[in-house]
């Protein structure tokens, strides 16, 4: 069982660094929060307000985003294994760093957001928006970005070994040094 913040302002409270496990913050607004160090695993946070919220070194794994607004957050160094984000307003985030393994980013609008340095092996990105992301030095491997658009995105040195980019929508995306091999492209 869960406990539950839903719909709770908790803009007040000092917490930082402590371990909310299980919780719901379901349509709850923390938008510009410090939250820095907090456990959250398996917590849901469906369509919660947390724009500007700082996630720096929280543990997300297992948590569910689903259309929550994470527009302008730092999540660097997060770990967030398992995470739904899904439909997720993702803009100009800063995920450097973040351990995303088997994370789905499908249909969230991650425009402008950094995904540099992230370990995101066998992630789902299927329809994302990400147009003009940065993905440098990202590990991707047997990631799907099928029906993607990552437009001006920069994926430099990132590698996407096995990955799946079907009908990836690509263009002007700077890819010098990323590492492709056995990747599945209808371009190749």
């Amino acid at each position: 069982k869960r406990v539950g913040f839903n719909s709770i302002d908790l803009k007040k409270l000092p917490l930082q660094h402590l371990s909310l496990t299980f919780c719901s913050f379901a349509d709850t607004d923390m938008a510009g929060m410090d939250l820095q160090g907090c456990d959250f695993s398996s917590s849901e946070f469906t369509n919660a307000d947390l724009r500007k919220a700082n996630f720096t070194d929280c543990i997300l794994d297992k948590a569910n985003m689903s259309k929550a607004k994470l527009e302008q957050a730092n999540l660097a160094g997060v770990s967030a294994e398992g995470v739904f984000f899904g439909e997720a307003d993702l803009r100009f985030a800063n995920f450097g760093n973040a351990k995303l393994r088997h994370s789905t980013f499908s249909k969230a609008d991650a425009s402008d957001a950094n995904f540099g340095g992230i370990e995101a092996e066998e992630s789902l990105w299927q329809g994302v928006k990400a147009e003009t992301a940065k993905f440098q030095g990202a590990n991707l491997k047997y990631a799907d970005f099928s029906h993607a658009d990552v437009r001006k995105a920069d994926f430099s040195g990132a590698n996407l070994g096995c990955a799946n980019l079907h009908n990836l929508h690509k263009d002007g995306a700077i890819m010098v040094g990323a590492i492709t091999l056995n990747a599945r492209d209808t371009d190749m």
